[in-house]
């Protein structure tokens, strides 16, 4: 019988899907930037100076803008999160070899070869470590997650 793991890989992969998402939106953050300095000044015309309806794409563009970093912030308080949860489960790992492969696998963000090269070993051996590895984090995370549980449980009886 196979141990499913799909649930510390999610947990692991987190912040990764976080970094990815943080990414995306300072692009989208840097493009508002350069429209709003390509955007010409309002036009003041009569209906814009007394209080029409229309707004101006300087205004639309300043609008995202905020609305932009107000979403970055959050994900990088999600980020933040992520990162300090499984720095967490990684440390808690005990052998140092395997909490190095979820290391370079999860925060540096790198591919088995590249982890392969770096500590001299073949591809499929990472890959066996890797599996091990991640049966040990399993392990912790379980262990967390059951604390968690109790702890919130007792919080409710006092």
């Amino acid at each position: 019988m196979t141990e499913d793991l799909s649930e510390i890989k999610r947990v692991l992969r987190s912040v990764w899907w976080t970094q990815k998402r943080l990414d995306a939106d300072l692009e989208r953050l840097a493009w508002l930037r350069a429209k709003a300095e390509g955007v010409r000044g309002l036009e003041y015309d009569r209906q814009t100076v007394h209080g029409g309806e229309e707004h101006s794409a300087l205004e639309d563009t300043a609008c995202a803008i905020v609305d932009c970093q107000g979403k970055i912030e959050t994900e990088i308080a999600q980020w933040r999160a992520a990162l300090d949860r499984v720095t967490g489960i990684i440390h808690d790992v005990p052998s140092q070899k395997l909490a190095v492969i979820l290391q370079m696998r999860y925060l540096n963000l790198w591919p088995f070869e590249k982890i392969a090269v770096e500590l001299g070993y073949t591809w499929r051996h990472v890959n066996r470590m890797h599996a091990i590895a991640l049966k040990e984090a399993n392990v912790i995370y379980q262990a967390q997650k059951e604390k968690d549980v109790i702890e919130c449980h007792s919080l409710d009886v006092i």
